[in-house]
């Protein structure tokens, strides 16, 4: 079965007109897998074939020669595939022979295929619109296995979404005990300032009433310190013995032509007497030290 027909212009075609060069064996509508042999052609460089149904609009470009196993005799011979959706159409192909060098592309010849109509056959199938099914199958079989691994990744994403959320949930917890600890802690501080503040108040209080005591200390020690005595050069200044000097008139530097001297334990102090002189125990001066060091460090 020869499945080609041949478009030969180094022959002359009766009933050509126009700008028609040459014509083929006319082909059956619904013909498919057909093979179209040009011959005759001027030139070797790249050669293109465009189909062209100017009612239907509908135009197809092949690169010759498009077919291998075609059995060609002659060297000037090209062979490409005839487009299967023009033969679905009972209409006459236009063939344009299109050549292509480096910096010009020429349309050098033209041809018809006739098509002569026929009713469609019921076991027809395209094999170009077959072979695209079957590469739409594909696709949308890998398709479905893009969806199903994005479905799995969404799924994972969806539990690691999940996860962190409860994660969140529980800093948040964490940060809202560690808010309730830091306002406990601010409570108990507060309390305690207002402890350091009247224990302040009380160290205050407490070195009033030393500054007091240093005071009257102080005051006993001059009281002691201004006992005139023989040979001093200023006579008592303040203190009980200046001032009954004063209410009697006249004064003397000698303690002993005192009259009305003082008395301890019912022993007028005179002389030079001794503490055992009036009864009293001595104090050991490590003793009085110590009192004296304990009351001004209080």
């Amino acid at each position: 079965m020869n499945n080609y027909v041949t478009l030969d212009f180094n022959k002359k075609h009766p009933g050509l007109f126009g700008d028609v060069d040459a014509m083929t064996e006319p082909l059956w509508q619904w013909d498919y897998g057909m093979i179209l042999v040009v011959k005759g052609l001027p030139t070797k460089d790249t050669t293109e074939i465009h189909f062209y149904q100017k009612d239907s609009h509908r135009l197809a470009y092949r690169i010759a020669p498009e077919v291998e196993d075609v059995d060609i005799d002659d060297d000037d011979e090209f062979h490409v595939y005839i487009p299967n959706l023009m033969l679905e159409v009972q209409q006459n192909i236009e063939v344009f022979v299109y050549i292509t060098s480096k910096n010009v592309g020429q349309t050098v010849r033209k041809g018809i295929i006739p098509i002569k109509g026929r009713a469609q056959p019921a076991d027809y199938v395209n094999p170009d619109k077959e072979e695209e099914v079957s590469n739409m199958y594909e696709a949308m079989v890998s398709l479905s296995h893009d969806v199903a691994e994005k479905a799995i990744e969404v799924g994972q994403t969806a539990e690691a979404v999940e996860q962190v959320a409860e994660e969140i949930n529980q800093i948040k917890g964490e940060i809202d005990q560690t808010a309730e600890t830091i306002s406990q802690t601010a409570a108990e501080v507060s309390q305690t300032a207002v402890v350091v503040s009247e224990n302040a108040q009380a160290v205050e209080d407490a070195k009033a009433i030393v500054e007091a005591d240093k005071e009257i200390v102080e005051s006993l020690m001059r009281n002691i310190d201004d006992v005139p005595t023989e040979g001093s050069e200023n006579l008592v200044k303040s203190g009980g013995v200046w001032e009954a000097i004063q209410e009697g008139g006249g004064g003397t530097y000698d303690y002993n032509m005192l009259t009305n001297k003082p008395t301890i334990n019912g022993r007028e102090l005179s002389g030079d007497m001794e503490l055992e002189d009036i009864g009293d125990v001595p104090i050991p001066d490590e003793d009085i030290v110590e009192a004296v060091n304990s009351a001004f460090s209080a």
